[in-house]
């Protein structure tokens, strides 16, 4: 009898099942076996009753039994098993300020690409604490919108020690860039200031090679599009400049934050980039709500960043999912902007973002779907290590006693 749907069946690398998997991982150290009730594994899939392999920090395998608890005669180091519980991959944050902001911004120069925002990330700092209590599992950590040129965004795992990865340079058409005290002074002045870079990185070399500074051979790689850029521009003329910079220069590039780009749905449609808006809140405007739904009609791919909630109060990705939900957008969507979206824009969809086989266990445990108000984490793993677990809800009698 077929257990899965022929095209899902075609995806699933192994049927958890003892009578294969029994002689294979019998014993074996370090596995770890998570059983859920249901799971999304990427922007289109989701399914019950799965149980995944995780080995090394990897997901190793995973499947859908017809008897889920067939799994417990597997030999494993750890088990989890939530038959109720909802997992997703681990939030991406892919523009975050967090436990840098005074580090990030530079204010003397607003062409500065040899900035490097892994120098201004402190692996002890409290706010990372709680960031998994949001289903934060990883993030980017971005210069500011100050400078033109910011510098190198820095791909993360809040907390801990090792230094961050490289990730997509950072460009501002914002007016955050705009200083009197300095070049540029207005819209205008910044695409004549990065003009005047280009042409002098493209002029011709007299004598020997010229030598660039490891920022300007990073500049020099978003020209020829081995590097990807992120471009800051929240209205509608800001968007449009920086549409033109990316057509002129065919930059492999994605957009932050396009607070106008309800004007300019057109343009960006036929422009194919995708997009990262700022979370929602109980307190934002029908205006804002109503872009995630303009976006999406248009087939604009969106993805949300900059989570702050770093207190004991409703996380502001997870308060964003459920008011795209309410707004009409499909709830896969929804999870997908806040993981396998960003993901793929911080070109790290092969290691985060998903739960398919070889991804980083990088997996959030739900009490509810993370779309609905409220749904809490029961478990976070970050490369198949805890980094938060809810306490057991104490069972009661009858009568209402805690036993």
């Amino acid at each position: 009898m077929r257990l899965f749907p022929t095209s899902t069946a075609a995806l699933l690398p192994l049927f958890l099942t003892p009578s294969i998997l029994s002689t294979q991982l019998h014993a074996q150290k370090s596995l770890r076996i998570l059983q859920v009730g249901s799971a999304q594994l990427d922007a289109k899939q989701q399914l019950k009753n799965l149980s995944f392999v995780l080995r090394a920090g990897k997901i190793q395998e995973f499947g859908r039994q017809a008897n889920p608890s067939q799994g417990s005669r597997l030999s494993a180091e750890k088990r989890w098993s939530f038959p109720k519980g909802f997992a997703t991959a681990g939030f991406v944050d892919i523009h975050s300020s967090l436990g840098a902001k005074n580090e990030l911004a530079e204010q003397v120069v607003s062409f500065f690409p040899d900035f490097d925002a892994a120098d201004a990330y402190d692996p002890a700092d409290p706010a990372w604490k709680l960031l998994a209590r949001c289903g934060v599992t990883s993030l980017v950590l971005a210069p500011s919108n100050t400078s033109l040129v910011g510098g190198l965004a820095a791909f993360l795992r809040p907390g801990q020690s090792e230094r961050p990865a490289a990730s997509y340079m950072k460009f501002s058409f914002t007016r955050s860039m705009l200083n009197r005290e300095r070049e540029p002074t207005s819209l205008l002045g910044a695409s004549d200031l990065l003009k005047r870079k280009i042409e002098r990185l493209q002029a011709p070399s007299v004598g020997a090679p010229r030598k660039l500074s490891p920022g300007m051979a990073r500049f020099a790689q978003v020209l020829s599009g081995k590097q990807s850029v992120g471009i800051a521009c929240q209205t509608r003329a800001e968007i449009l400049q920086a549409i033109r910079l990316i057509k002129t220069h065919r930059l492999n590039a994605f957009l932050l934050h396009v607070d106008e780009a309800e004007f300019v749905l057109d343009q960006l449609a036929k422009s194919q980039l995708s997009v990262v808006l700022r979370p929602l809140s109980l307190q934002s405007s029908a205006r804002k709500r109503k872009l995630p739904q303009l976006l999406a009609a248009k087939g604009i791919p969106f993805a949300f960043a900059g989570e702050e909630s770093t207190r004991m109060d409703l996380p502001q990705l997870q308060c964003t999912l459920a008011l795209l939900v309410q707004a009409g957008i499909d709830p896969m969507r929804a999870i997908a902007s806040v993981t396998s979206v960003p993901a793929r824009l911080a070109g790290l969809d092969k290691q985060v973002g998903s739960l398919l086989r070889g991804r980083d266990a990088d997996i959030v445990v739900w009490s509810h779907p993370p779309t609905e108000l409220r749904a809490r984490p029961l478990l976070v793993l970050r490369r198949g290590e805890v980094l938060y677990e809810a306490s057991p809800t104490p069972k009661t009698s009858k009568k209402g006693a805690k036993l």
